[in-house]
């Protein structure tokens, strides 16, 4: 390999280099490493679906009457016009709730999203929670999304032919799967799929392709179903595909159709490899997987066993398996006679062959309990797998008792179950099955294999000390946190203590309101929460901008980093070049070992803090000092600081001195003037335990007089995050082997949002009344009205763009403080309600700042109030509005 690779130009080198990657990345087995989901009956979390399976519930029940009336549209006779004859359905409780300050959304366009795009949200931040990601903590990632849905109508809940700007996007399925990618800050491929009952598995199909490719690093896989327009079950009612009792009784002699339902089933994919090397947890591996489409059959709609044969033998060659590597196929078992009887005959061809060790496979149809769940079908069928890994067992199948006349299962392995199968862990590793059939004719398969058992890490040495970190979006929600959190730790092992924290502080958002507590046991963690319950609420912080300082004087008695040293790779390695360079230059003998020490301990915590991603705004030093924030700023390199340490004069005066050609002498005079020119509002010691001459901005040390390294430097982080100061939790804790553990995750502030009236007699939210704005403007001097303008908007875009008033600024772009073409378009309505204003939203997507519009409608109040003797009149009709074209 050498040898062909110094026969290659750099372009050729980088190609093949490049090729070789892909081919590893290729050959690494793609990880489910979290899931998560909303199911029918209560069920609203992978565990809470556990539950109903293994009690033998059913999710289904009579439609809502605050969904649709169904005593209104029943009608036995499938052939009566707008009704249908099944009654039943899998609903979600709540699906008209939504949070959406979590995810910065305004209140009147969390009314306006189609819900499918809400609840896609929020269990897209359950799933990551669950593999240990910060939902917050992705910005710029190569994150996949690959979401199977359909428009479900809630555009058309609204007076006809009424699509206001929102709704525009809002009921195209694209923008789900992109709204996804826009609210988390993912920058990988975003597709929403449409391929009827088989989305979510060509969705994971397409998801684990593009992991294998390295397009992603990450992948959000799955599908979400609402029901929220009637028309497609008088469809189904029609083709008697629907049953009539509300039971789902697949692959029974009495199946007399299926049963619609609603969920959200999201799954987390990674490479199995960057799994293991993250600490994420790996619920699952997806061996193989194949999608096709039935072809020219009987009609579009109608599933063949041909193609279903097809696309099973395509995912087992795909995963390298045979049909008896296979102990459980969670089947697209839709209850239906004649689509039940092709599946069954495909099954049988492809896994009915007896078995010379006797092993079975069941089929397993999570239909029975929940309902045809369409576009979440078949990811809700992948996470009933991993639910079965995780418990041995495989869940009955409701309403069966009869076999299918039409293909008997005797002498096969094929089994399908009424009471609970035992799964156990083995010698022989558990393989599982998934199938989907779409009404399009699209078909899918997924082969998902149990994950390896996984042994400690070995790690030679451990932190001692540990920090937790809650955070909330309110003082209120801060304290809420603590009283989740602060019984678990008495039950927290004292061995697994670094997993609970590590996941507290790597795979949990982090919002304003912020507690960090530090101790070396679970009784001292507890403790610290408790003991912060009775002090005042935290305060938001705002965007924090650090400096780091080496001074000039000896080091606090006992601080030579000898802990640190002994447990922290990455200080250890920064010490080691400084000795080294130290050697290597001959500096050892010129240096005085006191300001070797204070030159390579303070360049070794500043290369610690760094990777823990504290980036300094200034680096400030004097005497050996000064050298150090030269080298750490990268003025100088390693070699050329120490070459200057052994070539600088002695100085006992206190006064800085020339370093080197580019650094200018030290005066205290100078670091007050950079903390201010940087806006630094905090300032870490390096090494030194006082500030010198500075009381402010805010000081921290990282090392302390009688305090242990870790003791101290775990203190200094957990008041840098309470003060607003992000840092990269993985890299805090990546020496050390961490896994993810079960923790709580983000605590839902649930409110309604719907905007038509339902039947259930609560109200439709109200679209937002024009007030007096362009009357209270001109009643105040012709020379406040300026000022006034300027406020009013100003006050409307902060609370449009969720943020401080003070935050923005009046003269600069719109554009560039956050307003994007859809709030043009809301706030050039807002201005024509107020001020009877046609404002061309081209103004404001090119560069019109607050101070441009104030002075805009300054001179068009002026204007109008000189014709006509008064305030403005507000416009009305289509005629008045002028043609634009909105960005997406």
């Amino acid at each position: 390999m050498a040898r062909l690779l110094s026969g290659l130009d750099s372009e050729e080198r980088s190609s093949l280099l490049a090729l070789l990657q892909r081919e590893q990345q290729e050959g690494d087995p793609v990880a489910v490493v979290g899931m998560a989901g909303r199911f029918p009956g209560g069920a609203s979390s992978p565990e809470a679906l556990w539950r109903l399976l293994q009690e033998g519930r059913s999710g289904i029940t009579e439609i809502p009457k605050s969904r649709w009336d169904i005593d209104a549209l029943f009608h036995p006779d499938p052939d009566a016009r707008g009704k249908m004859y099944g009654r039943w359905g899998g609903f979600l409780e709540g699906a008209d709730q939504f949070d959406p300050q979590p995810f910065g959304i305004t209140d009147e366009e969390a009314a306006r999203m189609d819900p499918q795009q809400r609840l896609l949200l929020e269990v897209c931040w359950e799933a990551l929670e669950s593999a240990g990601e910060s939902p917050t903590g992705l910005v710029g990632s190569r994150t996949g999304v690959f979401v199977g849905l359909a428009d479900q109508g809630y555009n058309r809940v609204r007076e006809p032919g009424h699509l206001d700007d929102y709704g525009v996007t809002d009921h195209l399925t694209s923008v789900a799967s992109g709204r996804l990618s826009h609210v988390f800050g993912f920058h990988g491929p975003t597709l929403s799929i449409e391929a009827a009952c088989a989305s979510s598995l060509v969705a994971l199909d397409l998801a684990a392709a593009s992991l294998r490719r390295g397009e992603s690093d990450l992948a959000i896989a799955g599908g979400v179903t609402l029901l929220l327009q009637p028309e497609i079950s008088f469809h189904f009612c029609k083709l008697e595909l629907m049953s009539r009792d509300g039971r789902v009784k697949a692959f029974d002699a009495k199946a007399d159709g299926a049963v619609r339902g609603e969920g959200c089933a999201l799954l987390v994919l990674k490479r199995y490899s960057q799994a293991l090397a993250d600490g994420n947890p790996v619920l699952a591996l997806l061996r193989g997987s194949a999608s096709t489409s039935t072809g020219r059959g009987a009609s579009v709609s109608a599933p063949s066993v041909p193609a279903m044969r097809r696309v099973m033998r395509d995912a087992l060659a795909s995963a390298g398996l045979t049909p008896a590597d296979v102990d459980y196929v969670e089947t697209h078992g839709s209850g239906t006679w004649a689509g039940d009887a092709i599946e069954l005959q495909a099954l049988k061809d492809v896994f009915g062959s007896p078995r010379p060790d006797g092993t079975k496979c069941v089929l397993g149809a999570v239909k029975t309990n929940l309902g045809q769940l369409e576009y979440a079908g078949g990811a809700a069928g992948v996470i009933k797998v991993i639910l079965a890994f995780q418990h041995e067992a495989i869940p009955p199948n409701l309403n069966y008792s009869t076999p299918h006349p039409r293909v008997p299962l005797t002498d096969t392995p094929l089994v399908i179950p009424t009471q609970p199968q035992p799964w156990p862990r083995g010698a022989r590793r558990r393989i599982a099955g998934v199938t989907g059939f779409g009404l399009s004719g699209a078909l899918a398969h997924v082969l998902i294999e149990e994950p390896p058992l996984r042994s400690a890490a070995d790690v030679t040495a451990r932190r001692p000390v540990h920090v937790l970190t809650l955070s909330a979006s309110s003082a209120e929600a801060l304290a809420a946190q603590v009283e989740r959190v602060a019984p678990l730790l008495d039950a927290t092992p004292e061995p697994s203590l670094g997993d609970f924290c590590f996941t507290a502080n790597a795979a949990r958002a982090h919002f304003s309101h912020r507690l960090a507590v530090t101790g070396r046991t679970p009784a001292q963690l507890r403790d610290g929460l408790r003991a912060w319950r009775g002090g005042a609420p935290a305060e938001r912080r705002e965007r924090q901008h650090v400096g780091f300082l080496f001074q000039d004087e000896p080091l606090p008695q006992g601080t030579h980093g000898q802990e640190l040293y002994a447990t922290q790779p990455v200080f250890r390695d920064a010490l080691d070049r400084c000795t080294a360079a130290f050697a290597a230059s001959g500096a050892q003998r010129e240096v005085p070992a006191a300001e070797q020490t204070r030159f390579s301990l303070g360049y070794s915590l500043a290369e610690l803090w760094k990777s823990w991603g504290v980036r300094p705004a200034v680096v400030l030093g004097m005497g050996v000092g000064e050298v150090t924030a030269a080298c750490v700023a990268g003025a100088i390199d390693l070699d050329t600081a120490v070459r200057t340490l052994a070539a600088r004069p002695s100085r006992a005066d206190g006064v800085g001195y020339p370093v080197h050609e580019a650094l200018p002498p030290f005066r205290w005079t100078d670091l007050a003037r950079a903390l201010e020119g940087q806006k630094v509002t905090l300032l870490l010691g390096m090494a030194q335990s006082k500030p010198g001459h500075l009381g402010e901005p805010g000081f921290l040390p990282s090392l302390r007089a009688g305090w242990g390294d870790w003791d101290a430097l775990v203190e200094c982080v957990a008041r840098l995050y309470e003060r607003g100061v992000d840092l990269d939790w993985r890299s805090f804790d990546r020496p050390y082997g961490r896994r993810v553990v079960a923790f709580p995750g983000h605590s839902w502030q649930h409110r309604r949002f719907w905007l038509h009236r339902p039947t259930d007699g609560s109200e439709p939210i109200e679209p937002t009344r024009a007030d007096d704005t362009a009357a209270r403007v001109l009643a105040a001097p012709a020379t406040q009205h300026r000022v006034l303008l300027q406020a009013h908007l100003t006050a409307h875009l902060a609370k449009a763009l969720r943020v401080a008033a003070d935050e923005l600024s009046a003269n600069k772009s719109l554009v560039l403080l956050g307003l994007d073409s859809l709030m043009a378009v809301e706030l050039r309505r807002k201005l024509k309600s107020e001020f009877g204003f046609n404002l061309a939203v081209a103004r404001l997507l090119t560069g019109a700042g607050i101070a441009d519009l104030a002075q805009d409608i300054e001179h068009h109040l002026a204007a109008s109030s000189a014709l006509a003797g008064g305030p403005p009149p507000i416009a009305h009709g289509p005629d008045t509005e002028e043609r634009e074209v909105i960005l997406l």
